[in-house]
């Protein structure tokens, strides 16, 4: 298992973003590459990757592709709504 902590997205977009990166980041990986993560029970700005023990070295290079294309695109997307806010 792996965690990975987000820090929270700033306050004046949080009514239309969210309140935390983990969340959009998480999203973007189920809906656009299928990788699964799960959030921690007591904290929702950190979620966990549970590869499988035999996990392939392809299958590991597509979900951390995906983990990089989905931090791009979210660090893209909010800084985007910081300039048009």
């Amino acid at each position: 298992m792996i965690g990975v902590e987000f820090g929270k997205i700033p306050a004046g977009l949080q009514a239309t973003l969210g309140e935390y990166y983990s969340a959009m980041i998480a999203g973007n990986m189920v809906e656009n590459y299928r990788v699964q993560v799960n959030f921690t029970i007591n904290n929702l700005a950190v979620f966990r990757f549970l590869p499988p023990l035999i996990i392939s070295d392809e299958e590991l290079e597509y979900g951390l592709n995906a983990f990089e294309a989905s931090v791009e695109l979210v660090v893209k997307t909010v800084a985007e709504a910081q300039v048009s806010a």
